[in-house]
């Protein structure tokens, strides 16, 4: 999948639905402050549409719980990307703006050594995992804002530089589990998938695809499993497609589970159990329809058509949850937002924002 959809750093409110429930409630007053973020709650961070650079987080049930509040407002073109946990965030940055580490309060953190353009926060919501191209070497990185990075050379195929389209990123960045998932995937080109030991840069897995036959590479948070998903899940009409949407285990290639061909897997649940999939085209200005699946018989646990548009995820770092936006398809001006918290017993909960 295009990196530009996956714009998990688009923050939104949250409150409660069903997924045959009537629409989910509006937000609070604009006014709402819900103060400093209570310590060890994991938060998703939503962006206030009524105050420039607020964010207010809400836990797991649904409920507003905190206020940040950045010093400056990002711009359009910036994101915010949280700590699976929100304790802890960073700005990317930009060709023509740099980049920060803010604390759990917003506040920017001193840092050595301003964020990487390529970077990914890690499962254990305290490390960063960084990629830079230096001295002819692609280099994988490892560090905890405001300390110096431990880095390691990764022997990445030189044709990613050589080739002037450098569409690779991070899928998966495990601290826990020692491993990182890059992805190289640009239309027209083989999709890479390289999975690399963190702590030396060592390749332990490359696999390559025929061009344009996968949408996409999902990877769970540890590491453990890949998902390739099939480009009928994007909605290719322009060749061949790989006949199913695949999950795989790292370790050995072993298959996990076949899927319909027009599932683009979203998110796995943290112990890798459940997948959270599209099951409509997964394109830029299309309506969004997902469904909870037990990897291991394929049932289907929860489901919801739409008329909006997906917008990113999030995936519970204290339990089985999976949670993702949904916005108005792409079109001028902004209009109403809302989070769903999907739950491992299929069923969900929602808040929208007006």
């Amino acid at each position: 999948m295009r990196r530009g959809w996956i714009a998990f750093a688009l923050l939104v409110l949250a409150a409660c639905s069903s997924q045959t429930a009537s629409p989910p409630p509006a937000a609070s007053p604009a006014t709402d402050d819900f103060g400093a973020p209570p310590a060890g709650v994991p938060l998703i961070y939503a962006a206030d549409p009524h105050h420039a650079g607020w964010y207010i987080g809400i836990d797991w049930n649904g409920k507003p719980r905190a206020t940040i509040k950045l010093s400056k407002p990002l711009t359009p073109v910036q994101t915010l990307l949280q700590a699976p946990d929100g304790s802890a965030f960073v700005i990317p940055p930009l060709k023509v703006t740099g980049g920060a580490f803010l604390d759990r309060l917003g506040t920017p953190i001193a840092d050595p050594n301003p964020p990487s353009s390529r970077l990914m926060w890690a499962d254990d919501s305290t490390h960063v995992c960084t990629l830079d191209y230096s001295d002819r070497q692609w280099q994988l990185g490892l560090e905890t804002p405001g300390t110096p990075a431990v880095i390691h050379p990764v022997a990445l195929d030189p044709l990613i530089v050589q080739s002037g389209i450098i569409a690779i990123d991070f899928q998966s960045c495990s601290a826990k589990n020692d491993r990182a998932v890059l992805v190289y995937n640009y239309f027209g080109r083989a999709t890479d998938v390289y999975v690399v030991r963190i702590s030396d840069g060592t390749v332990l897995l490359h696999q390559s695809h025929p061009a344009n036959v996968l949408a996409g590479i999902t990877a769970s948070e540890d590491g453990s499993l890949i998902a390739e998903d099939s480009s009928k899940s994007s909605g290719y009409l322009m060749g061949p497609t790989a006949p199913n949407t695949t999950v795989r285990r790292v370790a050995d290639a072993a298959l996990v589970a076949k899927l319909d061909p027009s599932y683009f897997v979203v998110a796995f649940s943290r112990d890798d159990s459940l997948a959270l999939v599209s099951t409509s085209p997964l394109a830029s200005g299309a309506p969004t329809n997902l469904a909870l699946v037990r990897l291991a018989d394929g049932a289907v646990l929860w489901h919801r058509d739409s008329s909006e548009e997906f917008g990113g995820r999030w995936v519970r770092p204290d339990g089985l949850d999976i949670a993702y936006q949904l916005g108005p398809p792409t079109g001028p001006g902004p209009g109403p937002l809302e989070i769903v918290i999907v739950h491992p017993d299929g069923t969900a909960t929602s808040r929208r924002l007006p």
